[in-house]
């Protein structure tokens, strides 16, 4: 059985999500009645949201440059003090990013409604797809940081030198 993702949004009398109904609709009728069980009890389960892992590759660029330099402070840690006190700190919102160009953007864009045609025989709908693409564009969900611009700036190097050490000994009290 396949399950539309374009009918994730689409609410359902019942008040059950896509993929409760798919389940449902999946399993044998014991294990949908367990899993019913499972999802009334409370337990939701592990969460697994989207991360932005441009803090943490920031944070690989920044050892790499020495900007971490004879400080024992782990990884995570370092990604985890960036996304919270960075821009900040910085007092910004508009980062350097490096972007896709435009031609593999169009690539991207075919790949991704050959891909959904192939999984959604006759369902998809093309000009749409294109629509949410292209806002995502916009949203910069294609960008990453340019790390090389970021660990170049001196407001940058600052922060990592003088913030983040403090941060963490803050941070373990």
């Amino acid at each position: 059985q396949v399950l539309n993702l374009h009918e994730m949004n689409v609410p359902s009398d019942d008040g059950q999500d896509a993929t409760s109904r798919f389940l449902q609709s999946a399993l044998t009728p014991l294990v949908a009645k367990t899993y019913t069980r499972s999802k009334d009890s409370g337990f939701g389960g592990r969460h697994n949201p989207s991360r932005n892992i441009n803090y943490d590759i920031l944070a690989v660029a920044a050892h790499e440059h020495g900007l971490l330099a004879n400080q024992t402070i782990p990884r995570a840690k370092v990604a985890v003090l960036l996304e919270e006190h960075f821009m900040k700190k910085l007092n910004t919102t508009d980062l350097p990013l490096q972007c896709p160009d435009e031609e593999l953007l169009k690539r991207f864009l075919q790949k991704s409604i050959h891909y959904e045609e192939m999984l959604y025989p006759g369902q998809t709908d093309d000009k749409e797809h294109e629509t949410t693409f292209y806002e995502a564009v916009k949203r910069h969900k294609f960008c990453n940081f340019d790390f090389d611009a970021l660990v170049e700036d001196e407001a940058v190097r600052t922060f990592f030198s003088k913030e983040i050490p403090r941060l963490y000994r803050r941070s373990k009290h």
